[in-house]
């Protein structure tokens, strides 16, 4: 599900992984000492016995580890994805596309420079993934987006209109492969930075 207008950041790199943003709803319990345990939906009522009970579930994330972030765009956001520890992107509608060079502390937007601006604002770029410096991005309208420099540079590569439904999501495998899915749940694998592309599921 997307985010609007602003990012939790976890310390010590916490969005570094999962690369999917999805918004999270919010069940705060106290427990001694003021710490918290933040859990998701109905999680909340099933840890409650045990939080009363003063025990902490393990793998609870710490909600003092996590603070907001402002973003530049109240627009909605449907992917995050980082290639280091400090650089990442976030991507949504109306041509969201976000750098960030500190761990996500600060975001500044964004353009592809093959994509004139009134062209990009009409875009929703909906999935965005990175490995070793290469990077996919999806959109719709159909659009898929290549970098081989960490993002500095992209490149649009183009889609056959034989493509059985529209892109739907994207993961960079590194060394000029990545694997794409479309609408119709059809699987396409490529290895040369998306100039051929192999169903693997049609």
């Amino acid at each position: 599900m997307p985010l609007r207008g602003a990012l939790l950041l976890g310390a010590a790199a916490a969005l570094q992984a999962p690369a999917r943003v999805q918004t999270a709803r919010k069940a705060a319990v106290a427990l001694d000492a003021g710490r918290r345990d933040f859990v998701q939906g109905v999680g909340a009522a099933a840890l409650a016995p045990a939080v009363l009970a003063g025990a902490t579930p393990a793998g609870a994330l710490d909600v003092k580890r996590w603070s907001q972030v402002p973003l530049p765009v109240s627009t909605t956001l449907f992917d995050i994805a980082f290639d280091t520890p400090d650089h990442g992107y976030l991507v949504g509608a109306k041509g969201t596309f976000l750098e960030t060079l500190d761990g996500g502390r600060s975001w500044k937007p964004r353009v592809f420079a093959n994509l004139d601006e009134e062209e990009e604002v009409g875009y929703r770029f909906e999935k965005v993934s990175f490995k070793g410096g290469e990077g996919w991005v999806v959109g719709k309208p159909s659009v898929l987006l290549h970098t081989t420099d960490s993002g500095k540079s992209w490149e649009r590569i183009p889609l056959s209109p034989k493509l059985p439904g529209e892109p739907s999501g994207v993961t960079a495998l590194g060394g000029s492969k990545a694997e794409m899915t479309t609408s119709t749940g059809a699987i396409y694998t490529t290895t040369n930075a998306g100039r051929n592309w192999k169903a693997e599921v049609k």
